[in-house]
Protein backbone atom coordinates (compact mmCIF):
# COMPACT_ATOMS: atom_id res chain seq x y z
CA UNK A 1 0.00 0.00 0.00
CA UNK A 2 0.56 3.50 -0.84
CA UNK A 3 -0.42 6.96 0.29
CA UNK A 4 -1.88 9.01 -2.58
CA UNK A 5 0.35 12.23 -3.54
CA UNK A 6 -0.99 15.52 -3.20
CA UNK A 7 -0.69 15.41 0.23
CA UNK A 8 2.05 17.54 3.00
CA UNK A 9 2.10 16.48 6.78
CA UNK A 10 3.03 19.51 9.06
CA UNK A 11 2.99 19.75 12.55
CA UNK A 12 1.37 22.86 13.53
CA UNK A 13 1.15 23.28 17.58
CA UNK A 14 2.44 19.84 18.48
CA UNK A 15 -0.54 18.82 16.18
CA UNK A 16 0.35 16.32 12.66
CA UNK A 17 -1.97 18.08 10.25
CA UNK A 18 -1.74 16.67 6.42
CA UNK A 19 -3.73 18.86 4.33
CA UNK A 20 -4.13 18.84 0.32
CA UNK A 21 -1.76 20.84 -2.19
CA UNK A 22 -2.93 21.32 -5.94
CA UNK A 23 -4.98 19.24 -7.96
CA UNK A 24 -6.37 17.06 -4.93
CA UNK A 25 -6.99 20.31 -2.85
CA UNK A 26 -10.00 20.73 -5.65
CA UNK A 27 -11.35 17.38 -4.72
CA UNK A 28 -10.14 16.70 -0.86
CA UNK A 29 -11.43 19.71 1.76
CA UNK A 30 -10.29 19.26 5.12
CA UNK A 31 -7.73 18.13 7.47
CA UNK A 32 -6.09 15.04 8.36
CA UNK A 33 -4.87 15.10 12.01
CA UNK A 34 -2.41 12.59 13.05
CA UNK A 35 -0.91 10.99 16.36
CA UNK A 36 2.42 10.62 16.24
CA UNK A 37 2.51 7.14 15.59
CA UNK A 38 0.08 8.05 12.22
CA UNK A 39 2.83 10.53 11.19
CA UNK A 40 5.06 7.86 11.34
CA UNK A 41 3.22 5.75 9.20
CA UNK A 42 1.91 8.18 7.36
CA UNK A 43 5.78 9.07 6.42
CA UNK A 44 6.18 5.77 5.69
CA UNK A 45 3.47 5.24 3.45
CA UNK A 46 5.04 7.83 0.45
CA UNK A 47 6.75 4.43 -0.31
CA UNK A 48 5.13 1.25 -0.89
CA UNK A 49 4.59 -1.10 2.26
CA UNK A 50 3.00 -4.12 3.77
CA UNK A 51 1.05 -4.15 6.56
CA UNK A 52 4.15 -6.13 7.83
CA UNK A 53 6.70 -3.53 7.20
CA UNK A 54 4.70 -1.05 8.58
CA UNK A 55 4.43 -3.09 12.22
CA UNK A 56 8.25 -3.10 12.32
CA UNK A 57 8.56 0.43 12.17
CA UNK A 58 5.94 0.93 14.69
CA UNK A 59 8.40 -2.00 16.84
CA UNK A 60 11.77 -0.13 16.07
CA UNK A 61 10.23 3.64 17.90
CA UNK A 62 7.63 2.30 20.42
CA UNK A 63 7.37 -0.38 23.53
CA UNK A 64 4.64 -2.35 21.93
CA UNK A 65 3.97 -5.72 21.37
CA UNK A 66 3.78 -7.04 17.76
CA UNK A 67 0.22 -7.53 17.86
CA UNK A 68 -0.38 -4.02 19.20
CA UNK A 69 1.57 -2.69 16.79
CA UNK A 70 -0.05 -5.01 13.97
CA UNK A 71 -3.98 -3.83 15.09
CA UNK A 72 -2.74 -0.36 14.80
CA UNK A 73 -1.84 -0.42 11.77
CA UNK A 74 -4.52 -2.49 10.45
CA UNK A 75 -6.81 0.05 11.95
CA UNK A 76 -4.65 2.96 10.45
CA UNK A 77 -4.70 1.64 7.71
CA UNK A 78 -8.80 0.77 7.13
CA UNK A 79 -8.85 4.41 8.25
CA UNK A 80 -6.90 5.28 5.21
CA UNK A 81 -8.59 2.89 2.86
CA UNK A 82 -11.84 4.65 3.92
CA UNK A 83 -11.01 8.19 3.45
CA UNK A 84 -9.53 7.17 -0.54
CA UNK A 85 -5.84 8.23 1.02
CA UNK A 86 -4.27 4.59 -0.66
CA UNK A 87 -3.68 4.85 -4.41
CA UNK A 88 -4.55 1.09 -4.95
CA UNK A 89 -7.92 2.17 -3.51
CA UNK A 90 -11.35 3.87 -5.24
CA UNK A 91 -11.80 7.42 -5.01
CA UNK A 92 -13.81 8.49 -1.33
CA UNK A 93 -17.61 8.62 -1.54
CA UNK A 94 -19.30 12.03 -0.45
CA UNK A 95 -18.99 12.46 2.94
CA UNK A 96 -15.24 9.98 3.21
CA UNK A 97 -13.00 13.10 3.44
CA UNK A 98 -14.28 14.18 6.83
CA UNK A 99 -13.06 11.27 8.52
CA UNK A 100 -9.95 11.21 9.97
CA UNK A 101 -7.23 8.59 10.39
CA UNK A 102 -5.85 8.08 13.80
Amino acid sequence: MKRRSGYVLREIGGQHIAVAVGERARTFHGMITLTESGALLWDALSEEQTEESLTDRLLAVYDVTREEAAADVRAFASRMREAGLLEDEYPPADGAADKTPR
